[in-house]
């Protein structure tokens, strides 16, 4: 298990941010992942433009918070500290944060990776040190999509498609639409407005763009990614407000924390019903890479989502369990998982596949686990509470991937129109699991609407509250076959398509029901 550790020091001397790695295979053999040896390509100019967060120690109080914020100023930088004294958004320079930082700043290159890296491990005077939690001041390298595209025809499943393959028709007919809502996607790239409208009009949904919200300096660079994910969104709950978070297009692990910082921070004040989020790395890599800081940063920004009862569902990656046909594997075979889904403050969406009985019906004829879907057991989190006790999982100690799935193979596809940089605008299909989170996201955002009308308050623990419904009848489309090379679908739970895919009319009613 990696383990991540602030070292104290005495006094008046700096603080030094460390970690080991050691412990189990999702297997459940032995493996540790030694940190690479950087080869240094070049400093990082004093001048140019820095972004980074710092994560506070729960409890830290306004005035030590303010303290903290105080001492990055001192060397130049803007620090904007939460209402909330969790987090500071910091901007400045590499020049201004090598010094607040005690380090020094150079593009390096790891194997086929190439990205910004501290050359020497940051450090702060103890009296600072003592209320950081943990820092994006190391960006690392970039993370990946679990996502695929093809040319239509096929044309992949309609959004009315999906709602009857899933039986989420009752809930329009009842009036849901998602109005009301808010969603947020965390995404590496933008949108063109152009081809959330087209699709709007190709399949009679009403008007509805999202709001672009840039973070770290955001990019005007356009992908399938977030077109696909806010498609699935709004496909899903029509009238849902999307907030599109974007940050730079590198995708670097820091880039990602602080999407996910600025999400936890704004949530406060626009109560989002769900978070949904398309990228990841393996835990390997993250060790690999050193990204211990990164990792202990958006593990504490999804701490704070989970605590402010905002669910976020990430996807458990395309490569199955062993990644061997990812440009991530650092070992042939290698069996891990991704992260953010292997966070136990996420829920984690694998992927299935949907047959249906013909191009021209939707209704569901068999669905099993895709081959390519993501799934296993972390080396690094614990077991959650609500996961602990459930019959099926393949670890009781640690956590277990995926906790539900949804279609995302390239048999079926998810209809979407993009227009790919430098042609013109197309109609395509997506697949992987990357579309089947936002799906998930695009659920709840329909029940939080429900629960809104019934005068209730949001669910304080999404996750908790699936599994502790998982015996309840018609709530879950139960996965029965199909492996993804190493774990296999069964009865119940399983490290494939986790508790299964959800009944839409089904699950809205049992949520809606909760307290």
């Amino acid at each position: 298990m990696l383990r991540f550790s602030f070292a104290l020091p005495a006094v008046g001397t700096a603080l030094a941010l460390t970690f080991a790695v050691a412990g189990p295979a999702a297997a459940g053999g032995a493996r540790a992942v030694a940190p690479a040896a950087f080869e240094p390509l070049g400093a990082i100019a004093s001048g140019v433009e820095k972004y980074f967060t710092v994560n506070l120690q729960p409890g830290t109080s306004a005035r030590d918070a303010g303290m903290v914020a105080a001492y990055f100023r001192g060397f130049g930088l803007d620090a904007e500290l939460t209402p909330e004294h969790d987090i500071i958004f910091v901007h400045g320079t590499y020049g201004e944060t090598a010094a607040a930082a005690h380090t020094s700043f150079a593009r390096v290159r790891v194997r086929d990776a190439t990205f910004t890296h501290a050359m020497a491990g940051e450090s702060y005077p103890a009296g600072i040190a003592r209320f950081i939690l943990a820092t994006t001041v190391e960006e690392g390298p970039s993370a990946i999509a679990a996502t695929k595209v093809t040319v239509a025809p096929p044309s992949g499943f309609a959004p009315a498609d999906i709602a009857s393959y899933y039986d989420i028709e009752p809930l329009y007919k009842a009036g849901l639409s998602g109005s009301g809502q808010k969603v947020a996607v965390l995404a590496c790239a933008s949108i063109l407005p152009a081809d959330i409208t087209a699709f709007e009009k190709k399949f009679g949904l009403a008007a509805n763009l999202p709001t672009i919200v840039k973070v770290d300096g955001g990019t005007t660079a356009t992908d399938l990614e977030p077109t696909g994910d806010v498609e699935r969104v709004i496909g899903t709950a029509p009238k849902a407000q999307v907030y599109l978070y974007v940050i730079p297009d590198d995708c670097s692990y820091g880039h990602l924390a602080d999407g996910f910082a600025k999400i936890a921070a704004d949530t406060v004040t626009k109560h989002f019903s769900a978070v949904t989020h398309s990228y990841g790395a393996t835990e390997d890599d993250y060790a690999y890479y050193g990204g211990s800081s990164q990792l202990n940063a958006e593990h504490a920004d999804l701490a704070l989502l989970l605590g402010r009862s905002t669910p976020v569902f990430t996807v458990s990656g395309d490569w199955g369990a062993s990644f061997g046909s990812s440009d991530q594997s650092l070992y042939d075979g290698e069996i891990t998982v991704w992260y953010p889904a292997s966070d136990p403050s996420v829920i984690a969406v694998g992927g299935t596949e949907a047959d249906a009985l013909s191009a021209t019906d939707p209704k569901r004829y068999l669905e099993t686990a895709w081959g390519d879907g993501g799934g296993g057991v972390s080396s690094l989190f614990k077991i959650s509470a609500w996961q602990a006790g459930v019959s099926g999982v393949a670890s009781r100690t640690y956590r277990n991937v995926p906790d539900v799935a949804l279609a995302a193979s390239a048999g079926e596809g998810y209809a979407a129109i993009w227009t790919q940089t430098g042609d013109k605008q197309g109609e395509y299909y997506f697949y992987g699991t990357s579309f089947a989170g936002p799906t998930w996201a695009g659920l709840i955002a329909l029940v939080e609407q429900a629960r809104t009308t019934a005068k209730k308050k949001p669910l304080a623990n999404v996750a908790k509250t699936l599994y502790a419904l998982r015996t309840t009848s018609g709530v879950f489309g139960d996965i029965l076959q199909g492996c993804n090379g190493y774990y296999c679908a069964k009865a119940g739970y399983d490290n494939v398509t986790g508790l299964g895919v959800f009944d839409g009319a089904n699950l809205e009613k049992a949520l809606l029901a909760q307290p």
